[in-house]
């Protein structure tokens, strides 16, 4: 019974997108879509590298943290553009990416849509294909434990050097796009 009123409330939705309405088509369809969720049993504990917040890339206060892959904020590369080459369409290359959310709100990472084509998220459980651009996500929820910061083990699916942009956004933030060189010497 669930997954016809799945299939009926898809309906209703992609109904909506051909009568008319002046909201694109994209929003309405993305509203209808859940998003997948991290919550504070996924999370990971450990010691971090003594220098972690140089490899990592602030918002408020999330961290995602990119093992050694940038420096500067997320604006200078650490990596080779060979390291994220791909031999044909839809493969990818897996880069290592914790998000760190303090308790509180849950945070909402997500792949502006300009670098869809090339990047997505990989923070299911069990992992996809690395190899496979399709098998990652557009966005994640990050729901922390109530009490310090919660870790989350992932990464990014990368098809070539980029200036990723990622959006990260809280129940109550702005969101707040962020670019990252990956495979590239400097992005602004």
């Amino acid at each position: 019974m669930g997954v016809w009123l799945a299939v009926a409330a898809v309906a209703a939705v992609l109904a909506g997108c051909s009568s008319g309405s002046k909201a694109s088509s994209n929003t309405q369809v993305t509203a209808a879509v859940a998003l997948p969720v991290r919550t504070c049993a996924s999370g990971v504990s450990g010691a971090l590298q003594h220098d972690w917040k140089s490899s990592s890339v602030r918002v408020g206060s999330v961290w995602l943290y990119l093992w050694g892959a940038v420096h500067d904020r997320g604006h200078t590369g650490l990596l080779p553009a060979s390291r994220f080459a791909v031999a044909s369409p839809n493969k990818s290359h897996g880069q290592k990416m914790m998000v760190i959310v303090p308790a509180g709100p849950p945070v909402v990472v997500r792949v502006v849509p300009a670098s869809l084509p090339r990047l997505r998220l990989d923070f299911q459980l069990p992992a996809p294909d690395p190899s496979r651009l399709a098998s990652g996500q557009v966005a994640d929820r990050f729901v922390p434990c109530s009490v310090g910061r919660t870790y989350f083990n992932g990464g990014l699916l990368v098809a070539g050097a980029q200036c990723a942009q990622l959006e990260v956004s809280g129940a109550t933030q702005t969101p707040v796009r962020l670019v990252v060189a990956l495979g590239r010497s400097h992005c602004a």
